[in-house]
């Protein structure tokens, strides 16, 4: 056996070779495209001398055609015996060994290999089946850069703090606190009876909050405070990541984008994981829409939104209006792209080692760890986290 160089077209496609042929568009030829793309090529072709017809690396080969590339490495045989060429061809392309999942599961799931191209498509092994008792880095990384965050966030503990009530629960946010918001209605001219009431409430801030805003909004967000020096302003990029899960991952830690942002839930969470926390509780997100959608006899779609403050006339009118000519598809899938973000949120969340829970009584959303208010409200502990309201939408 020996490995030389051959030109690809004296190479002979096997025509008893049992892989499909691969379709630019599939994700299988993406992958491959990707990886040699990343790595270049490593892994040589297996070529027949006696016939030079091709034994191993069918789809890798198609791939350097499609590509133009002349000349490449072959690890070359001399197998006169077509009926042994055929059991090489199969055994090459079946002989593979079993998956430790765990570990398997471990290298998948670890942020700075999934960015790469693996091979693996997303949702391709189940990583929360198999990481739910797996060390948190079994690649031995280093604990520091937790600690220093825990450390960093403790010493930024301010005594300010803000009491949430949802039903006949109370509990206390501590400083610093951080809010989100993500309608485009916020920033629009003029502004609306709710949205005057809440910039003199922003006015009125007299402790240090950070308030994220879209990053196309980020012009108009100095209007909302007022000018008001304890509140720093920051932006998140609310572009709609889905693909393969390297990619999402890639842009959902540096930011460019995120699961599909269908209400402002979605960011907060996306920005709480973002800042280092590593318990997230939310509560007052009940999802419950459902339970108000209804169709009238005039195919009117009504769907009523309901959330835990008091909804103003002229927004209740300005929420109709919107809502006038949406058909019930529209709203239905708009719906799915929601909870479908959460599935995404909570994958990648597990792979950062993050837990978030959902504490809200009676909530739709059946992505995240349940657990009831009032035995987690009163826990001193779990620093850093954040213990925070769905605010607005």
């Amino acid at each position: 056996m020996e490995i030389r160089k051959i030109q690809t077209k004296d190479i002979r496609e096997s025509e008893f070779n049992p892989r499909v042929r691969l379709e630019k568009d599939s994700p299988e030829y993406q992958q491959i495209e990707a990886s040699i793309r990343e790595f270049g090529f490593i892994e040589p072709l297996v070529v027949n001398e006696h016939n030079m017809r091709l034994v191993g690396g069918h789809q890798r080969l198609q791939r350097l055609r499609d590509t133009g590339i002349a000349e490449v490495e072959c690890v070359m045989i001399n197998e006169p015996d077509e009926d042994r060429e055929k059991v090489l061809c199969l055994a090459l392309n079946k002989i593979k060994g079993d998956w430790d999942m765990e570990k398997l599961a471990a290298l998948l799931g670890d942020d700075d290999i999934s960015v790469f191209p693996t091979g693996f498509l997303a949702g391709e092994v189940d990583l929360d089946k198999y990481l739910e008792d797996a060390p948190e880095d079994p690649l031995g990384g280093d604990d520091n850069s937790d600690a220093e965050a825990e450390s960093e966030a403790e010493e930024d503990l301010r005594d300010v703090s803000t009491v949430i009530k949802i039903g006949s629960y109370s509990f206390t946010v501590k400083a610093p606190e951080y809010y989100a918001l993500a309608d485009p209605h916020f920033f629009e001219e003029p502004p609306s009876g709710n949205v005057t009431r809440m910039m003199e409430a922003l006015s009125a801030v007299d402790w240090p909050m950070t308030l994220f805003v879209p990053a196309r909004q980020l012009r108009e967000a100095s209007r909302l405070t007022s000018g008001n020096s304890h509140i720093t302003i920051a932006s998140f990029n609310p572009v709609g990541v889905e693909g393969f899960r390297w990619l999402e991952n890639a842009a959902f830690r540096s930011g460019r984008g995120m699961p599909r942002p269908r209400n402002v839930l979605i960011p907060a969470l996306m920005i709480a994981i973002s800042l280092g926390y590593k318990e997230i509780y939310v509560a007052g997100a009940d999802h419950s829409w459902m339970k108000t959608l209804e169709v009238t006899e005039d195919n009117t779609v009504v769907t009523v939104q309901p959330h835990f403050y008091a909804e103003a006339a002229d927004e209740k009118a300005r929420i109709t209006s919107v809502y006038k000519n949406i058909r019930l598809h529209e709203v239905i899938h708009s719906f799915y792209i929601a909870f479908r973000s959460y599935f995404t949120i909570e994958r990648y969340a597990r792979s950062r080692g993050v837990r978030i829970v959902n504490v809200t009584p009676g909530s739709y959303i059946d992505a995240f760890e349940r657990a009831s208010l009032a035995a987690v409200s009163v826990r001193p502990d779990a620093t850093p986290s954040l213990r925070a309201e769905k605010t607005r939408s």
